[in-house]
């Protein structure tokens, strides 16, 4: 499938090829530590397939580490002065050859049926525009440290917006038609760890999907493995900021969608007050739900007072003023220029410590 074919909508794309998929990797100051994923992605890879990494260390330490893997076929490595995981991702799949692009973290494993089974489930129907898969927990002492997780209880077929309560899915295992994203208008880059709203980059991208009409289905047969260990004292702030960027993306919907987003919402409320969410369980044996939900409203009133680009979803982000320059441009947040896609925190990684 050239680059072109079908990118406003998903009626009539191909469906999955194994041999014709692009694996993207943003990666930032992990140095040797990044090989594992790769040789990992790499031991999946039919020929004809490929690995893209977007290095955004501020050191070459990333680069030299995966010397070994130049020369090979299909191997593309990058280095990006952007900052976020959303603007590397964009940056990877604005590289890739293929349609189906597939993704997870540099301090993941994939499993040997990874690339497989993530892509499978294009094939469910041609309206799939994204795919979630399983994060698994490396082995760690519960007593000290937690890890990151999600486990879909079964296969599922979102269809609509009224469908996203039942998909919970991670970036650290995933995959997306490119056609979808250049309709949609790429990750958004005010959000992911990183950037400056710090999480929610997928439930954003899997709530704009659902409302353009595409389908978003979730397997636990794509499984990886995340050994981002995160230490127990450090697990308020990886709530505060994974609920307040998920809160941060409801809250732009709701600006666009108020009616239909205001009955989703109560639903969710339901939800988590009689229960504990998936992800939220493998952050320890407390639910936490008092500063889930306050780091969740304070992200849905900043989503909520956010400007939106109404053509594609993004939120608006001010351009900087040069000295002595007229009032600021407003631009959406998405692909920007490359020499524009900064984090107001130049200097925030996207690995930030307990990554999801």
């Amino acid at each position: 499938m050239s680059r072109g074919d079908d990118e406003a909508r998903p009626r009539g794309v191909r469906g999955a090829d194994v041999a014709y998929v692009t694996c993207v990797i943003a990666t930032r100051d992990r140095g040797a530590r990044v090989v594992q994923a790769v040789e990992s992605v790499w031991a999946n890879l039919p020929v004809s397939a490929e690995v893209v990494i977007v290095d955004q260390s501020a050191t070459r330490e990333t680069e030299a580490a995966l010397e070994e893997f130049r020369g090979r076929p299909g191997f593309r490595y990058v280095r990006s002065g952007t900052t976020g995981i959303s603007a590397g991702r964009n940056a990877g799949v604005e590289l890739a050859s293929h349609e189906l692009v597939a993704f997870t973290d540099d301090d993941c494993l994939v499993g040997g049926v990874w690339l497989k089974a993530i892509t499978d489930g294009f094939t469910r129907d041609p309206r799939v525009g994204i795919v979630f898969g399983s994060v698994l927990a490396a082995p760690t002492d519960p007593q000290h440290e937690v890890v990151t997780s999600y486990l879909p209880s079964a296969p599922f077929l979102a269809r609509g917006l009224e469908d996203k309560l039942r998909v919970e899915g991670i970036s650290a295992c995933m995959a997306i038609r490119r056609s979808m994203w250049r309709a949609l208008g790429g990750f958004d880059e005010q959000l992911g760890v990183g950037a400056p709203y710090r999480a929610g980059e997928e439930t954003d991208l899997t709530l704009r999907a659902l409302e353009a009409g595409y389908f978003v289905f979730e397997t636990p047969e794509a499984q990886v493995t995340h050994a981002g260990v995160c230490p127990l004292a450090a697990i308020a702030a990886v709530i505060d900021r994974n609920w307040f960027g998920t809160g941060a993306a409801w809250g732009k919907l709701l600006r666009r969608r108020p009616r239909l987003t205001t009955a989703l919402l109560a639903r969710l409320s339901l939800k988590w007050a009689f229960g504990t969410p998936p992800i939220a369980s493998s952050l320890g044996t407390r639910s936490h739900r008092v500063r889930r939900l306050g780091a969740f409203g304070r992200g849905l009133a900043t989503g909520l007072r956010h400007p939106v680009d109404p053509a594609t979803g993004l939120f608006v982000v001010e351009k900087r003023r040069q000295p002595g320059a007229p009032t600021p441009e407003l631009a959406s947040g998405g692909r920007q220029p490359r020499d524009q896609r900064r984090s107001e925190n130049p200097s925030s990684p996207h690995s930030e410590k307990c990554s999801p």
